[in-house]
């Protein structure tokens, strides 16, 4: 079963959570298994996707540890044992 895990900046915004919060829902898509997760979690929706459906400018999402290079195209397939990261992204310079 595909496992997502929302690194602890994020999981942070939920009550209670001190420290990653790691999902297993059986899923097909990244799509499915975000909004799986979103269902039992439905504060980090607005943290991880825009109004548009788009995983967040500064949000960074890790599919068997490669970065999604597309963050409109949720619609990926996951194999049976995926592990999925969120995590927020860093910039500067």
């Amino acid at each position: 079963m595909p496992a997502l895990t929302f690194a602890r900046p994020i999981a942070r915004w939920l009550p209670d959570q001190d420290g990653e919060l790691t999902v297993e829902r059986p899923a097909k898509t990244l799509r499915a298994l975000l909004e799986a997760a979103f269902a039992d979690h439905p504060t980090l929706r607005g943290y991880v996707l825009d109004e548009r459906g788009v995983v967040r400018h500064h949000v960074a999402v890790f599919v068997d540890g490669v970065s999604i290079t597309d963050k409109s195209d949720l619609d990926q397939t996951l194999a049976p044992e995926a592990s999925v990261f969120v995590m927020q992204a860093l910039s500067g310079g």
